[in-house]
């Protein structure tokens, strides 16, 4: 049964241009399949839809079709058909070094993107590696709109929110500007406050994705903003903004995290009074009468 499966996959439109055709052939040889057989099969299920995308690409210049819109017709189309078939899967890390290709899709903002939106939607192992190598290729701006796939790791996380939060310091009135990559076809140019806007909604998403990203994110902004007097206003009022974003879509998540994040941590009674309340979204006699003797006590 396993042999005939196998053959029939081979019968799939283009199987001689997957991946690991090589080591397809060799499994089957291996299992007994005539090597005729095989040969045969991977012939006849040979489409050539890549010659054809070619030969389409060519006729719609012949038509007199921009060359910029027909990439992008392509592209469009290349992009749907990876995300209908896409099966991390089929590439285990574990057995493989990552292969070529998928660290020159990572060079290439195109690409770039698929992978990008892959990670959101798909997580997988192989996302996660191409994350770590878009990270190490410097391009953490792209990767802030992306939260889930950035708080899979706690350490691309903070790199993540690192650069952000140099970026939303360097475009405040009279700093300096931030370095950035020129502007890809078709983008407009924004002004300071609606960038500040945009950067900071993403922020606020990325943010308020986990309870430990809010938490760390609070705890770093909250330490900004007493240590660092030049940025006081500016952490604060992110901090006031990741907490109105959070607030919004977890409720009671961030009501007990504000808890932590409140000098009533430092009196685990309170903390614990509160944290109930905030948890059953009502108050109670005994937790009350606790509070109100906690605070008349001299303690």
């Amino acid at each position: 049964h396993r042999r005939q499966t196998k053959v029939q996959n081979e019968r799939r439109p283009d199987a001689l241009l997957d991946v690991d055709c090589l080591d397809q052939i060799r499994q089957m040889i291996s299992s007994g399949v005539d090597p005729q057989k095989v040969i045969d099969e991977f012939a006849a299920s040979y489409q050539g839809f890549p010659d054809l995308c070619i030969l389409v690409q060519k006729w719609l210049g012949v038509a007199g079709i921009k060359q910029q819109i027909i990439d992008e017709l392509i592209t469009s189309y290349i992009r749907g058909k990876i995300f209908s078939v896409f099966d991390p899967e089929k590439l285990n890390l574990e057995e493989k070094s990552p292969p070529e290709w998928l660290l020159v899709m990572c060079t290439n903002s195109s690409w770039r993107g698929v992978i990008l939106q892959l990670a959101e939607e798909k997580p997988s192992p192989i996302t996660d590696y191409a994350i770590q190598a878009i990270a190490r290729e410097g391009k953490l701006e792209e990767l802030r709109s992306y939260p889930t796939a950035v708080t899979r790791n706690v350490s691309l996380f903070l790199d993540v929110l690192a650069a952000s939060l140099v970026h939303l310091w360097r475009i405040q009135p009279g700093k300096e500007a931030p370095r950035r990559a020129s502007p890809g076809v078709g983008s407009a140019k924004k002004g300071p406050e609606d960038e500040e806007a945009a950067l900071t909604q993403s922020i606020m998403s990325l943010c308020s994705k986990t309870d430990w990203g809010y938490l760390l994110t609070q705890l770093i902004l909250r330490r900004v903003a007493g240590t660092v007097p030049a940025c006081r206003e500016v952490a604060t009022r992110l901090s006031q903004s990741i907490e109105i974003h959070a607030h919004a879509q977890h409720q009671a998540q961030v009501r007990r995290l504000s808890v932590l994040l409140s000098d009533a941590a430092s009196h685990p009674e309170v903390a614990s009074c509160l944290s109930a309340m905030f948890i059953k979204g009502t108050t109670n006699p005994a937790d009350t009468r606790t509070l109100h003797d906690l605070y008349l006590s001299d303690d």
